[in-house]
C-alpha cells in the first residue's frame, strides 16, 4: 500500500482545492479547471507507470502537490497564478509554446492542412474518381455515429498536414485513401456496440477489433490500392508490440499507419465520444500524445506533430496580433 501513498496524498491536496471550489470560496476559472485536469491526466500517467516499472517520478508530483497546498488558502487572484504554475510545470516545453487557457478555440483549427494540400489531384484520372468516390463512402462511414460528424475530412486534412513534416513523406494518394476508409469494417458493426456508453464486454470489443479486418479486405481488392490497405490494417498496431491484429514491432509498421494511428487519437481525445461527455484542450490533448511517444506512438512521428502543432499556433498568433 505504500508504494500508492504518494498517489493518494497528492489525490487529497487536489481534493482540498476542490473542496475550497464547492464552499464557493474559489472560483472554478477556466485556468483551475485545466489545472486540475492536467493533474488528473499526470495522476493516470503515473498510475500506468507504475504499474508497468513499479516505479513513479515523484519530483513533478511533489511539486504539483505543493501548489495545491497552497492554492487551498490563497486569495483568487494567488489562485489564478498557482493554477498557471500547475500548468507550466506540467506541460513543460507545451505550456509556452501553445495557450494555457483557449478562449473560444477549437482544437479542428490546429487540424486544417495548407491551401496547397487540401486537394489531392494526381494526373491519372481513375485515381482521382477512386479518391472522389472514397471521399463520398467516408461520409457515408460518418453518418454512423453521432460524434463523427465532418470526422473523416479533418482527419485527412489533419494527416496531409502531418504528412508534409515527416522526414521521409508517404505517397498521399495512399494516405488519403487509408484514412478516408480505414473505418469502412465500422459500418458493419453493431450500432448499440459502437454507441455503447459504458464499458464493453470481450466480445464486443473482439466486434470491434474486427473492423481492421474488413476494411482491409475491401480496400485490398481494389486496383492500385494495395499500400493503403497496409496503412489501414496497421493503424491500430503500437511501436510496444502491444496493438492488433498482429502486434507488429515499430519497424514493423509503415509510416502511414503511424501517422494515421496519431491523428485518430488525437481527433477521438479532442472531441467528444459515446462514453464521454468531454474533450481535451489543445494543451493536455498535446501532453497526453507525448506520454506515450514510443509505446503507443512512433517517436519520429509525435515529433513531427509537435513541430506541426506548434508552426500552426505560431501562424495563428502572428495572423491575430
Amino acid at each position: 500500500m505504500c508504494l500508492l501513498d504518494p498517489l493518494s496524498e497528492y489525490m487529497h491536496r487536489i481534493e482540498d482545492v476542490m473542496s475550497e471550489v464547492r464552499a464557493q470560496r474559489l472560483a472554478f476559472t477556466s485556468m483551475l479547471k485545466e489545472a486540475v485536469l492536467m493533474s488528473l491526466d499526470q495522476m493516470r500517467t503515473e498510475s500506468e507507470t507504475m504499474l508497468e516499472a513499479t516505479e513513479i517520478q515523484l519530483t513533478s508530483l511533489q511539486t504539483v502537490q505543493q501548489l495545491f497546498v497552497r492554492m487551498k488558502d490563497a486569495s483568487p487572484m494567488d489562485a489564478e497564478i498557482l493554477a498557471a504554475e500547475v500548468i507550466r510545470e506540467l506541460g513543460g516545453e507545451f505550456a509556452e509554446e501553445l495557450p494555457i487557457v483557449e478562449k473560444k478555440s477549437d482544437p479542428k483549427e490546429y487540424q486544417q492542412a495548407p491551401q496547397e494540400q487540401q486537394c489531392v489531384s494526381p494526373e491519372n484520372e481513375n485515381i482521382r474518381k477512386d479518391l472522389l468516390f472514397f471521399r463520398s463512402i467516408s461520409q457515408r462511414i460518418d453518418s454512423i455515429c453521432p460524434y463523427w460528424d465532418a470526422r473523416s475530412g479533418i482527419l485527412l486534412e489533419f494527416c496531409l498536414r502531418l504528412n508534409h513534416y515527416l522526414d521521409t513523406p508517404v505517397d498521399a494518394t495512399q494516405l488519403s485513401t487509408a484514412v478516408l476508409l480505414h473505418d469502412l469494417g465500422m459500418s458493419f458493426v453493431p450500432r448499440e456496440i459502437l454507441n455503447k456508453n459504458s464499458k464493453l464486454s470481450p466480445l464486443e470489443e473482439k466486434e470491434i477489433k474486427r473492423h481492421v479486418d474488413v476494411s482491409y479486405e475491401w480496400v485490398f481488392r481494389i486496383p492500385h490500392w494495395q499500400d493503403a490497405a497496409e496503412i489501414i490494417y496497421q493503424h491500430h498496431e503500437r511501436p510496444d508490440g502491444n496493438g492488433y491484429p498482429r502486434q507488429l514491432g515499430s519497424e514493423q509498421i509503415c509510416n502511414g499507419a503511424k501517422v494515421l494511428a496519431l491523428a485518430d487519437t488525437f481527433f477521438a481525445i479532442t472531441n467528444e465520444r459515446a462514453d464521454r461527455s468531454y474533450k481535451r484542450s489543445l494543451l493536455r490533448a498535446t501532453k497526453e500524445i507525448n506520454s506515450y511517444a514510443g509505446s503507443q506512438f512512433d517517436m519520429d512521428t509525435v515529433l513531427a506533430f509537435n513541430q506541426m502543432i506548434k508552426d500552426q499556433y505560431s501562424k495563428k498568433s502572428t495572423s491575430t496580433s
